[in-house]
């Protein structure tokens, strides 16, 4: 893994503090584009959210099985206080984390490849293609750096906490290692602020 917690970036260790800046920058709207147009969840999935943060992804999913996992013991303990009677939570990375192989039809990993280095990003997409049924999907979303971008987009996406902030194609290929049938978009419009987002569709 690689990502930065030291100086500034240590505040958002916090929950509340996290939330409050996602929010502030338009995220509840990312969160929507994210589960709406691309998860497409529909009620009865099992679906496995890796790296789950503080679990606000469970708001905007129809009535679903749910696992969620995150390293953060903070973040899992706001989540279960918030929806521990909608999904079942658990502290963990992709390294320490076991789920029933063939058993899911969702993935999704919100903002989480760019904290892994290409070894745990692989390991993250291998443990998505095991737990997957077939016909099942992995969403992924990050944000990226790509050419012509917004000067401003591009130094937000160099100042995150994850130190893997990778072009849409790097993000595609470290999938592909896995998935036969990867769809790749990128969006520069779901933020309040300039910033690009790289996102995978991944069908097993």
């Amino acid at each position: 893994m690689s990502q930065s917690t030291s100086g500034w970036r240590s505040v958002f260790s916090a929950p509340a503090v996290y939330r409050f800046a996602q929010r502030t920058i338009g995220s509840d709207h990312v969160r929507k584009q994210l589960v709406g147009t691309f998860v497409r969840a529909n009620p009865g999935d099992r679906v496995l959210d890796i790296g789950c943060g503080t679990g606000d992804l469970v708001d905007l999913l129809p009535p679903v099985d749910y696992l969620g996992f995150d390293p953060s013991d903070q973040y899992i303990d706001a989540a279960v206080e918030r929806y521990g009677n909608r999904g079942e939570f658990r502290v963990g990375g992709v390294q320490d984390v076991t789920v029933d192989t063939g058993t899911f039809d969702l993935c999704i990993a919100k903002g989480v490849l760019h904290h892994l280095d290409d070894d745990f990003a692989g390991r993250l997409i291998a443990l998505a293609f095991d737990a997957l049924r077939p016909g099942g999907r992995l969403v992924t979303i990050d944000p990226t750096i790509t050419v012509g971008q917004s000067p401003i987009a591009r130094r937000l996406a160099m100042n995150d906490r994850g130190q893997n902030v990778r072009e849409p194609d790097a993000y595609a290929s470290l999938a592909a290692a896995a998935f036969d049938d990867v769809d790749l978009t990128v969006r520069h419009d779901l933020l309040r602020v300039p910033y690009s987002h790289a996102l995978l569709v991944c069908t097993k």
